[in-house]
């Protein structure tokens, strides 16, 4: 494992390719870093949720509030059920951090979607 050179947080939007959920390809899109600092420093993994533009389909859609804040072009969602790991080369840029409120608010629905 290399040492990554920049350290990403938990709540952290970046930029990655996404896979697809058959498998048969990938996308450039944003993504929330969800990972605590031990898990990702420890393996240079991220666990990570797809953010969209599209809007919330389902109650494991949380519906960012605060997205100018969080570096985002759009109105945006995180799809909490749409999770991957994510090595930290693939990481393109950072885009921003989720203000409190929506990082509680994601965080909480997160965890309700692995009960």
């Amino acid at each position: 494992m290399t040492t990554p050179t920049t350290i990403y947080r938990a709540g952290d939007v970046v930029l990655t390719p996404f896979p697809y959920a058959d498998q048969r390809g990938e996308k450039k899109r944003p993504v929330v870093l969800l990972s605590t600092d031990q898990v990702s420093l420890g393996t240079g993994l991220y666990i990570a949720c797809m953010i969209t533009s599209h809007a919330p389909r389902d109650l494991w859609d949380v519906e960012l509030l605060a997205w100018k804040e969080a570096g985002l072009l759009f109105p945006s969602v995180v799809r909490c059920p749409k999770v991957f790991g994510l090595d930290h080369s693939l990481i393109l840029r950072r885009h921003g951090h989720l203000p409190t409120s929506d990082w509680t608010r994601v965080q909480s629905r997160f965890r309700e979607a692995l009960a």
